[in-house]
């Protein structure tokens, strides 16, 4: 996983504010998969010229 600075927050989540694991692992898989976007962003973009 390459979220090393989201397992804290992810964890108080879950322990402290009550979230179910179901609400933090899809939030875990939001956030994966935002971040491969922000990868990607510009690499299926057309070029303008």
């Amino acid at each position: 996983m390459e979220l090393p600075l989201w397992i804290d927050f992810f964890d108080e989540l879950q322990n402290v504010r009550g979230r179910s694991q179901n609400t933090v692992m899809a939030y875990r898989r939001d956030l994966e998969l935002y971040i491969e976007y922000r990868k990607n962003k510009y690499e299926d973009a057309p070029r303008i010229r």
